[in-house]
């Protein structure tokens, strides 16, 4: 046998050794918990929530969006509008909330958030994640809705010969 060879079965060997260590994990899921047994205790986390602060654009605040650190629903097609929801909106709004995949929670009014409006949502403490893992305290997130901005004025700074009632230009 060459010594080609020799290194080739070698590789061959450690790739079969890498897939079967591999495969076992899998069976065992993440953690050691068998594969089908999910851990019952643990405390949930909010990973990410949008939008937040202030926001320059309508666009970004279409649809409040939040991310979990556990599965919170099953894998399944669920429509727009269907699930649970738990997050509380003050002031409160209809919409509509849609699972996108089993961690991420979208909610859409029903019609745009108003401008120059403060929102706060809030995930209550409580929150059960669908492997029993709960959220221990409030997560809470304010947003800003876009606030007109000043765009031009009559008179300029300092210019002269104006009338007072010159007009006022906003966008938003």
């Amino acid at each position: 046998m060459g010594r080609k060879s020799f290194i080739s079965l070698i590789l061959i060997c450690l790739l079969a050794l890498a897939l079967s260590i591999s495969c076992k994990r899998k069976e065992k899921g993440e953690g050691g918990v068998p594969a089908g047994q999910a851990q019952v205790s643990g405390e949930l986390h909010v990973l990410s929530a949008s939008p937040k602060g202030p926001t320059s654009a309508f666009q970004e605040s279409e649809a409040l969006v939040v991310i979990f650190d556990q599965p919170m629903v099953p894998l399944e097609s669920l429509p727009e509008g269907k699930g649970s929801s738990f997050l509380m909106l003050q002031p409160s709004f209809s919409g509509k909330h849609r699972w996108v995949g089993t961690k991420t929670l979208t909610f859409t009014p029903d019609q745009r958030f108003p401008f120059s409006s403060e929102i706060r949502v809030t995930v209550p403490a409580g929150t059960r994640s669908s492997n029993g893992f709960v959220l221990n305290s409030d997560f809470s997130w304010v947003f800003g809705t876009v606030r007109p901005r000043l765009v031009k004025h009559i008179p300029q700074d300092k210019q002269k010969g104006q009338s007072q009632r010159a007009p006022v230009f906003y966008r938003n």
